[in-house]
């Protein structure tokens, strides 16, 4: 699958703590607007690469189930990327 029109296709990365180990009590992972996650497919676009991993504007992706992932994906767009890890 190759994306188009400066989509990425990436796989949120869930994580219960801090880098530090540290867990905050109270925030659920939905509040926080900026999520994690590694990039699965960037298509034609050279600034992010296929296996990177990113922080994205949750509030911007949205959702896909298929049947090649095992897993659902997210879909974004490139002007979504906060950070490339």
């Amino acid at each position: 699958m190759k994306t188009l029109n400066g989509y990425l296709v990436i796989e949120e990365i869930v994580e219960e703590k801090t880098a530090n180990g540290l867990h905050i009590p109270g925030v659920s992972a939905e509040q926080i607007r900026a999520k994690k996650g590694k990039v699965i497919t960037s298509g034609d676009i050279e600034a992010v690469q296929d296996d990177d991993v990113i922080f994205y504007d949750g509030a911007r992706s949205f959702t896909l189930v298929d049947t090649q992932w095992e897993k659902p994906v997210t879909i974004i767009r490139i002007s979504e990327v906060i950070v490339i890890i």
